[in-house]
């Protein structure tokens, strides 16, 4: 195969891609892998932009263009392909005395082939603590890594520096707040020194500005430090578990050149099919407590700013019960992201998807809830210490402004689809598609191959083609994992049919794909099992017993996300009065078309399902 097909072939067989180069240690570390037949091996570096400037497949560059001081012999050797040869390979052993095993070569990303190939996944080298306070009974789930200066010309490496470089990595320089995470950390540096062989001292997000141990983040800081710290304005290092306060303008990089960067984590994740609308998610869900009483629309706000979230939606009683299972002994009334706000008595969430059958109103408290009319237009899971009426499973509706509590279960939606990108062998075309499982929706009868059409284009894609034989076997091991996650096994419709008498798929594209079995006469649709059997039907086929799934698809693309947490007066200056009008008029106007698109998502329901 070609260098393009090895990167898919990469993404099929690991998961990831070829691998990049990093800097002489990595790429040893590569060399390290071939063995001793090795023929020419694919290395996910190129230079189509900019010709002999080299850079990484996933578009990273490369410092000082390191990479081209792989080449043999350079610069009066290789690289010599000019721009008809911009991928590379590290040469075939036992090469010669020419082309030496231990460097590279440019070739063609198309035309030169190979079996070899070096892949790589990045794993997340973090360490992850879950626990509540000491300092203020808060639970907390960090995770944690070490980052340091971003070059070793770098000549300065104030404390300053260390939070940039968390922040572009995603975090926060690290808290110090109690002896629990502060020995974790301790020993997080420890481990990563014996791993590495490295010994660096790191800074942290503590100081003592105030006259007294800080947080730069809020947090407060009650840990038993060696010593204390002196007058001034000093922050906190760590070298090889000593801890010792340096002045925060301090700039000795041959003594501290790391930082311990951090990010709140969701602690609740949950994989499932929904049996109210069928549909396959991922959510992670955290229990949040704040310092200071707040109302409903704050709260949500308090999940965006504390978790990315929101507050976490109702979807049906199995993940309503998951919710339960997040809170603490001690919880009160513990704000969930639903509200009637549009329609009294009819519960839809913040986001404004529809609640199946208003399945919401069963968790309200029996007999007395919900009571406060179009004054209570959100709700509260009861406190744990409530009595025999208001129990702490159920729920009741309060004032979204006027009630108040520390408590709320916030959410994270992860996606829950896989992408694959790759050049089909079918019409030499370049794609990229993100693919999801759907399933029947809840009280459905039939579901015909046009059922699933329609529930692809309600969740905002089509129904997945089947293009090559590369491509199958992606979407095959798609349908395996999301049955051993789950535990659900399904058969899948997908767009691929015969009705022309040979395989093609209702978007156009081509079918190529090397079935286990030829598709027999007449108008026949293309289904396949979470194990692989593959099944040709009538395509009016009905029987929901038998197939109840859909693998779904888009074309990929990246979302960029903007902020509303900016520092501008504007941003911050709206009020709780601008985000009560604001939000009662989208929600009244969401609530409609959802509504509408319910109906027409759902067709056919039971009426008694809740």
């Amino acid at each position: 195969m070609n260098t393009l097909e090895a990167d898919d072939y990469c993404r099929l067989t690991t998961g990831g891609r070829l691998a990049p180069y990093i800097d002489s240690l990595q790429y040893n570390h590569l060399l390290s892998l071939r063995p001793a037949d090795a023929t020419d091996t694919f290395i996910g570096t190129n230079d189509i932009a900019l010709e002999d400037t080299w850079v990484n497949f996933d578009g990273t560059p490369i410092h000082n263009n390191g990479f081209i001081y792989t080449m043999t012999n350079y610069p009066v050797g290789q690289p010599n392909g000019g721009t008809g040869q911009n991928c590379a390979v590290i040469n075939a052993k036992p090469g010669d005395a020419i082309y030496i095993p231990s460097e590279t070569q440019d070739k063609s990303c198309t035309t030169h082939s190979s079996t070899d190939m070096l892949c790589y996944n990045e794993d997340y080298t973090g360490q992850c603590l879950s626990w509540t306070s000491t300092a203020d009974s808060k639970h907390r789930n960090h995770c944690y890594w070490l980052t340091s200066s971003p070059l070793r010309s770098v000549k300065n490496w104030r404390v300053t520096d260390a939070m940039t470089k968390c922040q572009c990595e995603g975090g926060q320089l690290a808290p110090v707040i109690d002896d629990i995470q502060l020995e974790f950390l301790t020993n997080l540096l420890s481990t990563i020194s014996g791993t590495t062989g490295m010994s660096t001292g790191a800074w942290f997000g503590v100081h003592n500005i105030k006259g007294t141990p800080a947080n730069w983040n809020g947090n407060p800081s009650i840990a038993s430090f060696a010593s204390p710290p002196p007058a001034g304005e000093y922050c906190l290092k760590s070298t090889a578990g000593t801890h010792t306060w340096q002045p925060c303008s301090y700039t000795n990089i041959s003594d501290v050149y790391g930082a311990i960067c951090y990010k709140e984590e969701a602690n609740g994740c949950l994989e499932w099919i929904s049996s109210a609308d069928g549909r396959y998610r991922r959510h992670c869900y955290s229990f949040i407590r704040s310092s200071a009483p707040m109302n409903t629309l704050e709260a949500d706000d308090y999940c965006r700013l504390t978790t990315g979230g929101r507050l976490a939606p109702y979807i049906d009683s199995f993940q309503y019960n998951h919710l339960l299972s997040l809170r603490p002994a001690d919880a009160t009334d513990t704000f969930i992201g639903t509200n009637d706000i549009a329609v009294e008595d009819t519960w839809v969430n913040f986001d404004g998807t529809p609640i199946h059958n208003n399945g919401f109103m069963t968790t309200m408290t029996n007999g007395v809830q919900p009571n406060g009319g179009t004054d209570q237009n959100c709700a509260v899971i009861n406190a744990i210490t409530s009595d025999t009426t208001y129990i702490p499973t159920e729920t009741q509706d309060k004032s979204c402004t006027g009630h108040t509590s520390t408590d709320m279960l916030c959410y994270n939606q992860e996606y829950t689809g896989k992408c694959l990108s790759w050049t089909s062998t079918a019409d030499s075309k370049y794609r990229s598609h993100c693919y999801w499982l759907t399933s029947t929706p809840g009280g459905a009868t039939n579901w015909r191959v046009t059922d699933a059409m329609t529930k692809c284009q309600c969740e905002g894609g089509q129904l997945a083609p089947v293009i090559d034989d590369l491509q199958f076997a992606f979407l095959t091991n798609l349908l395996s994992t999301i049955s051993g996650t789950t535990g659900v096994a399904t058969i899948a419709w997908f767009s691929t049919h015969n009705i022309k008498g040979t395989p093609a798929n209702w978007n156009g594209d081509p079918s190529i794909a090397l079935f286990a079995s030829p598709p027999p006469a007449g108008e026949n649709c293309f289904m396949v099992s979470t194990g692989g059997a593959q099944k040709w039907q009538p395509c009016s086929y009905t029987d929901i017993a038998t197939v109840n799934g859909a693998i779904c698809y888009t074309e990929a693309f990246k979302l960029s996300k903007i902020s509303v947490y900016e520092e501008r007066p504007t941003a911050k200056g709206i009020g709780i009065l601008g985000i009560v009008l604001l939000g009662s008029f989208f929600a009244f106007i969401i609530v409609l078309d959802c509504q509408r698109l319910e109906q027409f998502c759902s067709r056919k329901t039971d009426p008694t399902y809740a």
